[in-house]
């Protein structure tokens, strides 16, 4: 179930679709509300399994974020770092090689509600916004470089720059 302050205000209806055309299925309830979501936390669940069992050219999530404190970009003080790992995707084919990709804060994921540091609106280098009621989700796209093998299923855990406070939900 989704957290109890996005509960009943995420209206999506039984799909949610990007500016540019794409469709996803969504678990709503009857009243066209988002009711469920992967959810990764620290202290809580922080990875989860997704079975496919079948080629892929592309895999397309779509999540979000209410992570606090996540460092956006590299600043003076830090510019060792790279923009903030905070979901790490490993994707297993059905021969047992894997391949991976990561959501990156700013680049690929983003914050639900709100605006980023210094007013800047909501809006991601690689990814596509998607709203849905009152909240932003990001469609992040990967393409697969092994399209004819099955993808036996997607593993995703939380990254190594994923705060204490908040989650990471995954939608579709």
């Amino acid at each position: 179930p989704l957290p109890e302050a996005l509960r009943g205000r995420a209206k999506s209806g039984k799909q949610a679709t990007t500016p540019f055309g794409h469709a996803f299925d969504l678990l709503a309830s009857s009243k066209g509300e988002l009711e469920r979501a992967i959810i990764l936390r620290k202290g809580g669940s922080d990875t989860a399994s997704l079975e496919i069992s079948a080629p892929a050219e592309r895999i397309i999530l779509l999540h979000g974020s209410t992570m606090e404190g996540v460092y956006y970009r590299p600043s003076w003080n830090s510019y060792h770092r790279g923009p903030a790992r905070i979901l790490e995707c490993a994707v297993e084919y059905a021969d047992g090689r894997t391949a991976g990709f990561c959501s990156r804060y700013g680049d690929d994921i983003g914050p639900l509600t709100g605006t980023w540091q210094r007013g800047r609106p909501v809006s991601c280098f690689r990814s596509v916004p998607v709203t849905i009621g009152e909240h932003t989700f990001y469609a992040q796209e990967w393409t697969n470089p092994r399209p004819k093998v099955k993808v036996r299923r997607l593993l995703l855990r939380l990254g190594p720059d994923a705060t204490e406070k908040g989650e990471l939900l995954v939608i579709a």
